[in-house]
């Protein structure tokens, strides 16, 4: 089943694990949710979308950055390491501001986070 399929399977409300899976990836699962977390410093929820299958490195159209990007910025430290251990990349750029990672941690005099990024560049 492709996904445009899979969009009328869910629209009509047939929904299969399989088609949920699919909408899911397309979806991103609860990234918005994820990302408030990274911000609010909510390591535990972090964890819970990581798991779940959350992109780490999706970036919503809406916002166009990054959960290591807002984590970084915010001084979440053991976030950014946890998205860091879960195959975030530190090297994308958000989309309105063309930062990274480290230009974040960088711009906040963040010397810690950027100890921990340099090793994963």
């Amino acid at each position: 089943m492709d996904i445009e399929t899979s969009n009328t399977a869910v629209l009509w409300g047939h929904r299969t694990e399989n088609t949920y899976k699919k909408l899911q990836l397309m979806a991103a699962g609860d990234w918005k949710e994820m990302l408030n977390a990274s911000q609010e410093g909510n390591l535990e929820l972090v964890k819970y979308h990581i798991k779940a299958g959350v992109n780490p490195n999706y970036q919503h159209p809406e916002f166009l950055t990054t959960p290591l990007i807002e984590s970084v910025q915010f001084g979440h430290i053991e976030i950014a390491k946890f998205l860091l251990e879960n195959n975030a990349d530190p090297t994308l750029k958000a989309g309105f501001s063309n930062d990274t990672a480290l230009s974040v941690a960088k711009e906040y005099k963040r010397k810690e986070i950027i100890t921990l990024l340099k090793k994963y560049l």
